[in-house]
């Protein structure tokens, strides 16, 4: 499994209040959680198993297990998304609405830290290897799940416009 700086891991207790919020679910290995076009989708918090994260040509990015979780910047801007997500180990998560994420954001401000720091490393790494000409480095794309092809609907990355928008309002003082 991949995992890098913008792969952090989530604490017992960040997984908890994200129970809270969220339900659990399972998921079989073959399963899309979402893909490429799709306007709406939950935030995955992964308890058990293995997502492989697809861009749209179908070429594995990273790999996210135990304690991961999966979400970009478009969960909280509400564009449509442009990657897939396969399940590849018998998955058991918790699926958080992005109305009931936003939010919590704001009340748990070390879990709001994490997955903005997250979300916006994702973006500006996609942003960054568009860029350059090529979605992402050999090092980055090792291999390809067979079988997988994504839809024409988004093609490439698309970096939001507005980080937050709503979301951009000061914290209350504790």
């Amino acid at each position: 499994m991949t995992v890098s700086r913008f792969s952090p891991i989530l604490s017992s207790a960040q997984l908890g209040t994200l129970a809270q919020r969220g339900e659990e679910r399972t998921a079989a290995v073959g399963d899309v959680l979402f893909r490429v076009g799709d306007r709406r989708y939950p935030f995955v918090a992964i308890l058990e198993g293995e997502v492989a994260v697809l861009d749209e040509a179908g070429s594995e990015i990273v790999r996210h297990g135990p304690s991961g979780f999966l979400g970009e910047m478009n969960l909280l801007t509400g564009q449509t998304v442009f990657l897939t997500a396969v399940v590849t180990e018998p998955l058991r998560y918790i699926a958080v609405d992005r109305d009931a994420l936003r939010p919590l954001l704001f009340e748990d401000g070390p879990l709001g830290d994490l997955l903005l720091a997250a979300f916006m490393e994702r973006a500006r790494r996609c942003s960054r290897s568009r860029e350059s000409g090529s979605r992402f480095s050999a090092r980055t794309r090792p291999r390809r799940l067979s079988g997988w092809s994504s839809s024409p609907v988004a093609r490439g990355c698309r970096s939001p416009g507005v980080i937050l928008g709503t979301l951009t309002t000061r914290r209350p003082a504790s």
